[in-house]
């Protein structure tokens, strides 16, 4: 289907997924690891990856409106921005 795309985005389960208002990025965290990824939905290639404390488990992941940040909140009450570097991606929105 045309219509449908997988990305094998983590080794382990996802614990959060979130996309940007346009659609075309997708971020993702898993339960085990230390990164956060975000890919292009269109081509399912990875844009950039943000790190995180390994024992941090995340409760919430939003892009901004302006697919500018991406924030990540934790169990522990923690609120993490991260700056998208869109001067260094593209996406690419062809199949």
């Amino acid at each position: 289907n045309k219509n449908q795309r997988s990305i094998l985005a983590h080794k382990s389960a996802i614990l959060q997924i979130a996309t940007n208002a346009v659609g075309d990025i997708v971020a993702t965290a898993s339960t085990f690891g230390e990164v956060i990824r975000l890919w292009a939905t269109m081509t399912g290639h990875k844009l950039c990856s943000f790190e995180k404390s390994r024992s941090t488990i995340l409760t919430s992941l939003t892009i901004s409106r302006t697919s500018k940040f991406i924030m990540a909140c934790d169990k522990v009450g923690s609120i993490n921005v991260y700056r998208i570097p869109l001067e260094n991606i593209a996406v690419d929105s062809t199949v």
